[in-house]
């Protein structure tokens, strides 16, 4: 028997630093914006758009599968 597989959330978490998760959260849970992001984290909406992307960027290396079927960019909102 193969071992059972980790819930995807629980994958996220390990792949990501808590700073990444607590930012991938609040923008995916929370539906905050570039703007919103950048006023409560204290960075440019630029910073925010390319924080999110390396985020998404980690992920796909986690989930290969899902680059191609584009549900982690929906999942990111972008």
């Amino acid at each position: 028997l193969e071992p059972e597989e980790k819930p995807s959330m629980e994958k996220i978490r390990d792949t990501l630093s808590s700073e990444e998760y607590r930012f991938l959260k609040r923008f995916v849970f929370d539906q905050a914006s570039h703007l919103e992001m950048a006023n409560e984290w204290g960075i440019s909406v630029y910073t925010s758009q390319k924080r999110l992307a390396r985020i998404r960027e980690k992920l796909y290396l986690t989930f290969p599968e899902k680059k191609r079927t584009s549900e982690l960019t929906l999942l990111c909102h972008i």
